[in-house]
């Protein structure tokens, strides 16, 4: 039984690892990308009003990557 139970507490450290590696992979593509859309806000601002669709999009996006970054840590 104990050589078992360290089998599989062994798989599950693994893959605990592995979606640790993974979240924060994705977080950090999110990071990314929340970046370059607030630069691109940055730019938009300096030449004009932006669009009333544009800031729709940009807050869906936004709403999007949060979920997604919520549901990485439940």
């Amino acid at each position: 039984m104990q050589v078992e139970d360290s089998r599989v507490k062994s798989v599950l450290l693994i893959v605990y690892k592995e979606l640790q590696r993974r979240c924060h992979t994705l977080i950090t593509l999110i990071e990314r990308e929340n970046l370059e859309l607030e630069e691109r806000e940055k730019a938009e601002r300096k030449r004009a009003t932006p669009k009333s669709s544009a800031t729709k999009v940009l807050l869906v996006r936004r709403l999007f990557n949060f979920f997604t970054y919520l549901y990485c840590f439940t």
